[in-house]
């Protein structure tokens, strides 16, 4: 349910130093609706789309060592922007 994800590093003003890690997930709004098709329900929120994708992220994490994980996690609904090369333009997106 996750097409891409970008992980950014990004600073918390009350804690004065240091970076955290958050990640940006964009959601495959083309499975969901293919799904949706499939069993004839009703479409889904916004909110349940981002619950889906938020977790499968958290299933992915498992085997990851915890102080490794992102604190922070946005769903995004549209593409990143990106390069003729398909690299997605990082300048482009903060999570501060």
């Amino acid at each position: 349910h996750i097409l891409e994800s970008l992980v950014l590093g990004y600073h918390i003003e009350e804690e004065g130093k240091g970076e955290h890690v958050g990640c940006m997930l964009v959601a495959n709004m083309e499975r969901f609706e293919e799904e949706r098709k499939a069993g004839s329900s009703s479409p889904l929120t916004d909110e349940e789309i981002r619950d889906i994708c938020l977790a499968e992220a958290r299933e992915a994490l498992r085997g990851i060592a915890t102080y490794k994980h992102p604190r922070k996690i946005v769903v995004k609904f549209e593409p990143f922007q990106k390069t003729q090369t398909l690299k997605i333009k990082r300048f482009l997106y903060s999570l501060d």
